[in-house]
């Protein structure tokens, strides 16, 4: 591969106002002000200004799973000192690894790729797994996923096994009073499984189910750093404990469908203390480190659980015997919000509740949303706007084609958003029943048309096709689709003003296929498809493609796949048009779809397992060029419609992801390529440019901001930013520093 010199870029998060779950909190003892917080998808953020501001700190990370973080540590000897677990589930097995830092973040390295855990998996929001031993700063004990518990003692840079395997441990807690004691918490595999899990997972549920354990929780207890193990208890499902500094054997417990628990005999036996308390799941209990006494909780609150307070938060002041909601909330008592929040979204799904060490009357609360902040106790709140949480799952991303510093993406989880500043912030489209979006596509005739598609995540998985004509303040439905089809791609043609085209995934017997409309959206007619006849359904090795290749988290069916990349339009002649499939073949007709023929001759289909066609586009100045990105195999070019094929990048024989493409910048010789790192295809998080059509290259792409996984990638012509989205870390734009 021929590289030119380095091009420098300045990478910036762009503001969405958070949006993905931050499952854990911690606090610097000696430095107050200083806060982490880990999330699922998007790896570890540090705050300076007492959770005010955050920002993403993954330097060091490099693999698929580092940024699907299980736990978090901070040495309480050296609070530059930290530990991150992340782990994740492929190919039936569950993996991951540990980082340290010795610099607060500002690198981390690995120090142990031996124990499992599931950073994205149903264990997410309980307890910290890694602690660092307050007596003894060499210290550091962590629990798997499935293969026990592990000990350092020399501060972490080695690790050896000490017992518990097969267990699911959900919490690793050093008693904070009392000298050698540890406590490991586990739970149930019935409780890991959720209802939807079952419903979607089928296949791989056996990851969910790959060891033989025991179908109720534990509490283990050591005295001698792992080397032998107690059961304390036998029955709950340990989430957290919280500890009294007063009473050294008094124990509070969040016991997931169990409740809120105490215990007088540093934990052997067990009373429950909910009688105040909702009957819903917890996965949270702290008590005020300025006063053990005062205990803290909340229940797991969804949209559906209408009986509990939409922010449901409960103190105890008498060590756990009764509790109170510290207030029934209203609207006003919220600030710093982004503006698709409501007071439901603000206490949905609490993962943690914890008191500032030195001021009490301060709390932090963290949800599926980012990090929220109480300056009088849990009276009022303030989001400050989750900046720098930016932790959303982006399908991809594109540019107004005629209308400068406009930028639309598609969230897996939420409606449309779009910028007019050039990517620096985005705004929803108006919100409908459909929670999730998936392809999108502006009009180059009215700069005020959007379609796009949009999925409902309820137990009937409906998608359809949606319209608006005043650039998102209204929408309106076109095409309703049955259960179990998605909107894989929207096009629009260069020719005729108000056809379009949606290519659907799914079951072809149930409505899957290609779509055209020729008066905006207001009808639809299906049309030929070109695959061979054995394909039933679309992609054709569904689980494989969505389940295990691409996707955030192996039950999460169509959450980040690809979307809206293998369907193409050519802007030189009429009635072209390209369609892909994953692993089956890429298509062209030139009669608008009355024909098609295979152009796959010479691309890498099933050269490997991983070797799946991911983005199809044509050149839009010269004529003829087609390219197609590769999982695996890289970049590929034609220059005759697609008739005949040679690879364009990597030169080499190496593994890379073309994720993405863009052809044409401020120069039309521009083309750029952007990877994400993926478990059957490691290959490092890269954006590479080329300013002469391929010829070399450059990489652009950050390495400090960790394993990102990129889904799309698009250039504003006038300007020249990039914006590239992503898989868990939101959106970024970038420019070129001058000089």
């Amino acid at each position: 591969m021929k590289k030119e010199e380095q091009v420098k870029y300045k990478w910036q998060q762009s503001y969405m106002g958070g949006g993905g779950y931050i499952t854990g909190i911690i606090q610097s003892k000696h430095h107050p002000h200083i806060l982490y917080a880990r999330c699922d998808v998007a790896g570890v953020f540090k705050s300076i200004d007492h959770g005010r501001s955050w920002k993403p700190i993954n330097n060091g990370m490099d693999l698929c799973h580092h940024h699907s973080v299980r736990g978090i540590a901070m040495s309480p000897h050296d609070t530059q000192i930290l530990f991150r677990c992340s782990g994740e589930a492929r190919d039936k097995k569950i993996f991951g690894s540990i980082h340290k830092t010795i610099n607060g973040g500002k690198r981390w390295y690995t120090v142990c790729d031996e124990v499992d855990y599931y950073g994205n998996g149903p264990t997410r929001m309980y307890g910290e797994v890694i602690q660092v031993d307050p007596f003894d700063a060499k210290c550091v004990v962590t629990g798997g996923y499935s293969n026990g518990v592990w000990c350092s003692q020399d501060e972490g840079e080695t690790w050896e096994y000490r017992g518990l395997k097969d267990e699911r441990v959900c919490l690793v807690a050093f008693h904070p009073y009392v000298k050698d004691r540890l406590y490991v918490g586990t739970v149930s595999d019935v409780t890991t499984i959720e209802a939807e899990q079952v419903e979607l997972v089928e296949d791989s549920l056996t990851v969910l189910h790959d060891f033989k354990r025991p179908h109720v929780g534990r509490l283990y207890c050591s005295q001698d750093k792992g080397r032998t193990w107690e059961v304390l208890h036998e029955g709950y499902d340990f989430a957290e404990l919280a500890f009294d500094e007063e009473e050294k054997d008094l124990l509070h417990a969040a016991c997931v469908a169990n409740g809120i628990l105490k215990s007088t005999d540093a934990g052997r036996t067990w009373r429950k203390k909910q009688s105040d308390l909702p009957d819903l799941k917890y996965n949270t209990i702290t008590t005020d480190p300025n006063n053990t006494s005062i205990v803290y909780t909340a229940p797991v609150v969804l949209g559906d659980h209408t009986f509990a307070a939409p922010v449901s938060i409960y103190q105890s002041r008498d060590k756990g015997e009764t509790w109170q909601l510290i207030r029934h909330h209203r609207s006003e008592d919220f600030t710093g919000y982004p503006d698709y929040m409501t007071i439901r979204h603000i206490g949905w799904a609490i993962s943690k509740v914890r008191v500032d060490i030195q001021d009490p009357s301060k709390l932090f609360m963290s949800n599926w949303y980012g990090v929220s902040a109480s300056e009088n106790g849990g009276e009022t709140w303030c989001g400050n706007d989750f900046k720098g949480t930016e932790t959303t799952c982006i399908e991809n991303v594109l540019c107004h084609p005629s209308q400068d510093q406009k930028v639309y993406f598609v969230v897996a989880d939420h409606a449309p958003e779009i910028s007019k500043d050039n990517g620096i912030s985005y705004n929803q489209v108006k919100k409908t029943k459909y929670t999730s979006s998936t392809a999108l596509t502006p009009s180059r005739f009215d700069k005020d048309f959007i379609l796009y598609g949009a999925r409902h995540r309820g137990k009937d998985r409906k998608s359809a096709i949606l319209r608006s004509k005043d650039n998102g303040s209204t929408v309106e439905v076109v095409l309703d689709l049955p259960g179990g089809l998605f909107v894989q791609a929207l096009a629009e043609d260069c020719f005729e003003k108000g056809r379009f085209y949606a290519y659907i995934d799914g079951a072809i017997a149930e409505g899957a296929g290609l779509y055209k409309t020729m008066d905006w959206g207001e009808t639809w007619s299906k049309m030929t498809l070109p695959f061979p006849k054995y394909i039933k359904a679309l992609p054709y090795e569904k689980d494989w493609i969505e389940a295990e290749l691409y996707s955030v988290v192996v039950y999460q069916i169509k959450n980040v796949c690809g979307t809206n990349q293998l369907l193409c339009v050519d802007p030189h002649e009429r009635d072209i048009l390209y369609i892909g499939e994953w692993t089956e073949g890429l298509f062209r007709t030139k009669d608008g779809g009355r024909t098609w023929k295979d152009i796959s001759k010479d691309l890498p289909f099933k050269k490997k397992k991983s070797s799946v066609l991911n983005v199809i586009k044509a050149d839009p100045v010269r004529s003829g060029y087609l390219y197609a990105g590769f999982i695996g195999e890289g970049l590929w070019k034609s220059e005759d419609y697609g008739d005949t094929w040679k690879k364009l990048f990597p030169a080499e024989d190496e593994v890379f992801n073309a994720t993405s493409i863009e052809i044409g910048g401020m120069s039309e010789a521009e083309i750029y390529i952007a990877s994400e790192p993926l478990y059957w295809s490691p290959c490092k998080s890269s954006i590479y440019y080329s300013k002469d059509e391929g010829r070399t290259w450059v990489d652009l792409y950050d390495a400090s901001l960790g394993a990102i996984r990129w889904k799309g990638i698009a250039v504003e012509k006038s300007t020249g930013r990039i914006h590239a989205v992503s898989c868990g870390n939101g959106a970024f734009y970038a420019d070129k520093i001058e000089g």
